[in-house]
């Protein structure tokens, strides 16, 4: 199993964007700042080497199903009584935008081949949006076995 905390307001994934006919991706400068500090949290915990070779991760999660939980910790407003915030930050319940699946969408993309090889891999999600005073991403993953019937 694999534990990694991103720190940082969630992002969620933008809507595609079309210029001259073709989609143009708006937020891979955005993707690419994600990935980098995936990478970091990769080499805390020993995963990665600094020069950015992972350790078996992807050889590991290659060919087996993938059970992923994400826990998107999302910051209070600064204009919150104390009071209010205190009650938010006790009820695990965030029913505000960003939508949840834009924000699973996104992380799933930044994890491509650093977390897993592809996101078609991941069998199981379980995601969630909390209320917190320190913004962040929370995902652990691990692998699932998965038996082939050959008959």
């Amino acid at each position: 199993m694999i534990k990694l905390t991103i720190p940082g307001q969630p992002i969620p994934l933008a809507r595609p964007r079309f210029f001259g006919g073709k989609v143009v991706d708006s937020q891979v400068a955005v993707k690419n700042g994600i990935r980098k500090l995936i990478c970091s949290e990769l080499v805390k915990i020993g995963v990665m080497s600094s020069a950015g070779m992972p350790f078996k991760l992807l050889e590991t999660y290659c060919n087996c199903a993938i059970h992923v939980d994400l826990t998107f910790g999302m910051a209070t407003a600064k204009n919150l009584s104390k009071t209010r915030k205190n009650s938010l930050l006790g009820d695990s319940s965030h029913n505000c935008k960003p939508d949840l699946d834009n924000l699973i969408k996104f992380i799933l993309d930044c994890g491509n081949k650093l977390l897993w090889s592809d996101d078609c891999m991941i069998s199981e999600i379980h995601a969630r949006k909390i209320w917190c005073d320190s913004p962040h991403t929370e995902i652990t993953m691990q692998h699932i076995p998965v038996e082939f019937n050959t008959t």
